[in-house]
């Protein structure tokens, strides 16, 4: 089964931490060829949580991407929330050191209802400035296709053909 997995960042765990969690994903990847996206998910207290944390200062978000980058393999994408990293600087600089995804952008964060995505086009604004382009994806990644059952892998393939 392609898998995403992650980190929650600045919760009490150290730059080693992110390390050793970082090469755990890569040695159980390296077994199981199976994990597609990494999450990197900077912690952003809301109004439903109970522990009183503070922000996990986004600043460091480029920095860990590059460790990130190094340590796991070129085919697992790194995920970063646009609605937790909003300073355009930041989040062109986590572009730039190797992230690739922005997950799901919609109108309402259901993990971060507190946080709100830009509006899509702004978003789309910032990226194109820069060079980037904001493209649609399913939540399994092409290389995984044939894993999927097979009427499945008719509707995600007629999906691609019409979205390319």
């Amino acid at each position: 089964m392609p898998f995403t997995t992650g980190l929650l960042l600045g919760i009490g765990e150290s730059e080693a931490d992110w390390v050793e969690t970082l090469e755990a994903i890569a040695r159980i990847h390296s077994c199981y060829n199976h994990i597609q996206e990494v999450i990197l998910q900077p912690h952003s207290p809301g109004n439903k949580q109970s522990w009183d944390g503070e922000v996990f200062d986004v600043t460091k978000m480029p920095e860990l991407i590059a460790i990130a980058r190094s340590i796991l393999p070129d085919q697992i994408a790194l995920q970063i929330p646009p609605n937790l990293v909003t300073q355009p600087e930041i989040l062109l600089a986590c572009l730039a050191a190797g992230a690739r995804d922005l997950g799901g952008i919609g109108p309402l964060d259901e993990v971060n209802p507190d946080y709100p995505h830009l509006q899509h086009q702004t978003l789309t604004e910032i990226l194109a400035a820069a060079g980037w382009q904001l493209v649609k994806r399913l939540p399994v990644y092409p290389q995984y296709d044939n894993w999927l059952p097979q009427t499945l892998q008719t509707a995600v393939k007629h999906w691609r053909v019409s979205h390319s």
